[in-house]
């Protein structure tokens, strides 16, 4: 079990990790344990993300681009919503699929 702060500590350079942590991620990631949070630890990071590093768009202001880039490209939506914000910025999408 880990908390949000915790969590979050993986991904935003506030201090360092505490060694329960990496020892829990590495774990977790190799499939070697199972890490639990409750529901609300997602509503918590988005909170935090959003404050410090994120700035939202409406996915409603991207849906027409959105939608005509998913059937040229044979995407989902919404994967074709990250496209279309890309596009719109003239910016690079980083993906892991």
């Amino acid at each position: 079990m880990i908390d949000t702060s915790a969590l979050l500590r993986l991904f935003l350079a506030d201090g360092p990790l505490p060694p329960a942590l990496e020892r829990a991620f590495a774990q977790g990631c190799k499939g070697e344990a199972l890490l639990l949070v409750p529901d609300l630890c997602l509503l918590e990071c988005a909170s935090v993300l959003r404050k410090q590093v994120l700035r939202t768009v409406p996915a409603m202001e991207l849906v027409i681009d959105a939608y005509e880039l998913a059937l040229i490209h044979a995407l989902s939506v919404y994967d074709a919503t990250y496209l279309a914000l890309a596009l719109r910025h003239g910016a690079g999408l980083i993906t892991a699929d």
